[in-house]
């Protein structure tokens, strides 16, 4: 049995491992402990029907506990000049804007397009961009949100820019 001696995060799991009698050390799988801080003691109570070690009971030097890595990755949403995935327009270019969020924190917002272009978004859990240039048909703005742990997600718009039929009129001279 594992209990906590010092500190305020709560064990759970199954604990498991070996401890040989008179060993100084023994390494305890299985464990969690739900909170990152610094000088937590544990006490081992030894168990086992026949067991050298049952009922006996050791405790640890005091340790730290960090943080879990963060492994979530965010997410990122465009919202204008629509939140579908296509959108069509006959402008040379386009603002763009949404939202992203993280369980820690967004560290940044960035853009390419395939045509051409790239940049850094302005703000992080609210971003926009101001300007990102179009060329002749299918643009495909890549918006790509970073945390600090590096995790990243990403999110496309296609945007069809529509170009004008040029049409050159001639006409011939009448012969009546």
């Amino acid at each position: 049995t594992l209990t906590r001696e010092t500190g305020t995060g709560i064990l759970s799991g199954t604990t498991s491992g070996t401890l040989a009698v008179g060993a100084s050390a023994v390494t305890i799988s299985g464990v969690r402990y739900d909170r990152a801080e610094t000088g937590v003691v544990v006490r081992a109570t030894g168990s086992g029907a026949g067991s050298a070690a049952a009922g006996q009971t050791g405790t640890s030097n005091a340790f730290d506990v960090g943080a879990a890595p963060d492994v979530t990755p965010p997410t990122i949403v465009v919202t204008s000049p629509t939140s579908g995935a296509t959108y069509s327009t006959a402008a040379n270019q386009i603002a763009l804007s949404g939202t992203a969020s993280d369980n820690v924190g967004v560290a940044s917002v960035t853009w390419t397009n395939d045509r051409g272009g790239s940049g850094t978004a302005t703000g992080t859990t609210s971003w926009s961009i101001g300007t990102v240039a179009l060329q002749a048909g299918a643009n495909v703005v890549t918006l790509t949100v970073s945390d600090a742990a590096g995790n990243v997600a990403t999110a496309t718009l296609t945007v069809t820019r529509l170009v004008a039929t040029q049409l050159a009129l001639t006409t011939q001279p009448s012969t009546t």
